[in-house]
């Protein structure tokens, strides 16, 4: 079985069971190939969208300081 041949995009799972088991993969799965540093960019920003919406959901009045303490 072959992954990440030209133009096939790795799922995004599979990436984030590679970088769970071992972080120290993740620059190595960047540097593999061009489709291989897309697949783990998409799937890195695929595992955090949840939190980083959740994040800014939550201290949404504190980033945009809409209550004044005048």
């Amino acid at each position: 079985m072959k992954l990440g041949g030209p133009g096939d995009i790795v799922p995004p799972a599979l990436i984030m069971t590679l970088i769970h088991f071992d972080n120290g993969l993740y620059p190595k799965l960047l540097r593999l190939s061009p489709t291989w540093h897309t697949s783990v960019t998409q799937a890195l920003d695929f595992h955090c969208n949840p939190f980083e919406n959740d994040f800014v959901n939550t201290y949404t009045s504190e980033l945009l300081f809409r209550t004044s303490y005048i």
